[in-house]
């Protein structure tokens, strides 16, 4: 799953909006939707996802398939 699937997943099961969630995070909504799409949210909003969604994982998974 991707930061951005993570991020949107997380938001949905907490039951917010982006709107809401700009709001506890301190940015922008075109800053959630963003991160939604792709954009990788920097240092700094990355601690304020952690604030806003606490339990979120915003590192990649990486798996290596045993073939």
């Amino acid at each position: 799953m991707t930061i951005a699937e993570r991020i949107k997943e997380a938001r949905r099961v907490a039951g917010i909006t982006q709107q809401q969630l700009a709001v506890r995070a301190g940015v922008s909504v075109t800053a959630v939707a963003r991160w939604e799409t792709g954009a990788n949210p920097s240092s700094l909003a990355r601690a304020a996802l952690d604030r806003a969604l606490p339990g979120l994982a915003l590192s990649e998974d990486v798996t290596a398939k045993v073939g």
